[in-house]
């Protein structure tokens, strides 16, 4: 015994012809659109590469033929000292401005440090700046031309290994001079001022009313003093009465409350 299967959704039997030749046809109009979709996306692909690669290798020559920077002088490992004239060329034909730097030639920080103002006046193998370097010290430094064409875009000539070697001149030798010996001081002569002799200053004898108005403040001060220990010590013994008075009362009185209530108690 044979088995047939069906379609999904055909299961009371075989497809007519007509729904056959539908199918067929579906097929052969999905295909052609798969392909035509897949042929699409890979010409969008080699379109965006080729544009990618263009900017990349376009970019730095369309820059250059904006603005033109060049430094002819001084050149990679030239010795240089005191003033130096930069020369070179900053043109272009949408040329804005030009800036002159230096930098140390090993600097991770990148530091730049201007020369001079910024000139807006296009150069053209002529001087560019210059370089006071008197007050460098001595080694290796990197200079920097910078051609503006835009506030944003510009183009660099950068000139590396630029060595700064400020001889200084030693001093002039000048001959030891002899020491001129040094006159004597004279001795020069003191005025004595005379003796004046003075009299006698007289001592204050102390009188009789004197002593006797100190005798009476003494006194007066022992007196004082006297009547305020007796007052005192009379204060004392009045307080300690008191305090011993108190103190009868208070155990008095605890006596008698004893006594009332043992005699209420049953």
């Amino acid at each position: 015994m044979t088995s047939q299967t069906y379609p999904p959704g055909l299961d009371d039997g075989p497809a007519p012809a007509a729904e056959a030749a539908r199918a067929g046809a579906a097929l052969t109009t999905v295909c052609p659109r798969a392909k035509l979709a897949a042929l699409m996306r890979r010409l969008l692909l080699i379109a965006l590469t080729a544009a990618l690669a263009a900017s990349l290798n376009g970019g730095p020559a369309a820059a250059q033929s904006l603005g033109t920077a060049l430094l002819s002088s001084p050149r990679p490992g030239e010795a240089v000292s005191g003033i130096v004239i930069l020369t070179g060329t900053a043109a272009g034909p949408q040329f804005l401005r030009y800036e002159l730097a230096f930098g140390y030639d090993v600097d991770p920080t990148n530091t730049w440090f201007s020369i001079q103002d910024p000139v807006t006046t296009p150069v053209e193998d002529s001087a560019l700046g210059r370089w006071d370097t008197t007050g460098l010290t001595a080694g290796l430094y990197v200079v920097r031309l910078r051609v503006y064409t835009s506030e944003r875009e510009f183009v660099d000539a950068i000139v590396r290994g630029v060595r700064v070697s400020n001889a200084t001149t030693p001093a002039a030798a000048t001959a030891p001079s002899t020491p001129e010996p040094e006159p004597t001081p004279l001795p020069v002569p003191t005025a004595t001022a005379p003796l004046i002799a003075l009299p006698p200053v007289p001592t204050p004898r102390p009188t009789a009313g004197a002593g006797n108005a100190a005798g009476r403040t003494f006194l007066d001060e022992a007196n004082l003093s006297a009547e305020a220990v007796r007052a005192a010590f009379g204060q004392g013994i009045q307080l300690s009465l008191l305090a011993f008075g108190l103190l009868g009362l208070y155990l008095g009185l605890r006596q008698l409350v004893r006594a009332l209530l043992r005699r209420w108690r049953p």
